[in-house]
């Protein structure tokens, strides 16, 4: 029987002979709801580092070990119900490998039902450094017999006269310039209509053509046209329609009574309101300001 098991032995005795004094002391006495021990490692051992200690210890609680745990420095290495939750005395080992040298301390608790440790017992012990591998013991070989050298000729290889290459150093590389990003809209000028007045149909002109310079150097992903009929405290519907492109930056779009009856109808004795809206490839959005042409009502 090695110590550890003879531990075990007398730990289980004491435990025994304190439960049957418990159950013959004087009433009034209060019992003992749980109580915890650690039968190994012993209080101050010295254990090595990288040695597997097997931590063992007893556990009783009157209604049943329901859950226990085992920590080092504060750690919880193990927790969780033994192998029969309803047992009072439960013994519990668990496997620890010290990986640092120093003062350790191992606890063991004993928890309720709502986790807290209703019992603890805890240990010291010292952790020390790695036993040294023993080395290798040096034998000595027997010295060989004096005997006659050969004689050797020696004959020196040439020197290499080739003159060394020279050392490449490749260039630092350089850092890639850092380009802001856009955030200027596109530029809208030279918002006009083509003629002012306009007349309704039939008579004529029934039609005006807005028209204004767009650009933007990242490029334009779209401009439109956005107009309404307003006549007196009628406001008519948005309309907004996509302008063409009619060759270099200009836009434009044509308004006949069509475009204008889809806004208000009728539309005669009223006002056309338009402005142009761009939008660039970068996201960027310009609005012009706004601009008027007076529709009169045919009188034939």
């Amino acid at each position: 029987m090695n110590k550890a098991q003879c531990l075990n032995g007398l730990a289980v005795l004491f435990l025994l002979i304190l439960l049957t004094a418990g159950g013959s002391a004087c009433v009034g006495q209060p019992d003992i709801e749980s109580r915890a021990w650690i039968d190994f490692p012993l209080e101050d051992s010295e254990i090595f580092v990288g040695s597997p200690v097997l931590i063992t210890s007893h556990l009783y609680a009157k209604d049943g070990v329901k859950e226990f745990g085992i920590s080092v420095n504060g750690e919880v290495i193990t927790q969780g119900p033994p192998l029969n939750p309803e047992e009072t005395f439960v013994e519990i080992s668990q496997e620890w490998i010290p990986e640092k040298a120093g003062q350790h301390t191992i606890e063991v608790a004993i928890y309720d039902p709502n986790g807290i440790a209703s019992s603890k017992a805890r240990v010291d012990v010292t952790v020390i450094g790695e036993i040294a591998s023993p080395q290798p013991e040096e034998t000595s070989s027997p010295s060989p017999l004096p005997s006659q050298s050969p004689v050797v000729e020696t004959t020196l290889a040439p020197t290499s006269t080739r003159a060394s290459l020279p050392t490449f150093t490749p260039p630092s590389p350089t850092a890639e310039p850092t380009i802001p990003p856009d955030t200027t809209p596109p530029n809208i000028s030279n918002l006009q209509a083509s003629v002012d007045p306009i007349v309704e149909e039939p008579c004529q002109p029934d039609s005006v053509t807005i028209s204004a310079q767009v650009s933007d150097p990242s490029g334009l992903s779209q401009v439109k046209l956005y107009y309404r009929v307003v006549k007196g405290g009628q406001n008519g519907t948005w309309q907004t329609p996509a302008m063409g492109a009619a060759g270099g930056d200009k836009y434009q779009l044509t308004l006949g009574p069509n475009q204008l009856k889809a806004s208000m109808n009728p539309y005669g004795g009223s006002i056309l309101q338009y402005y142009v809206k761009a939008w660039d490839n970068k996201g960027n959005i310009a609005q012009s300001s706004s601009g008027n042409v007076h529709i009169q009502v045919c009188v034939q």
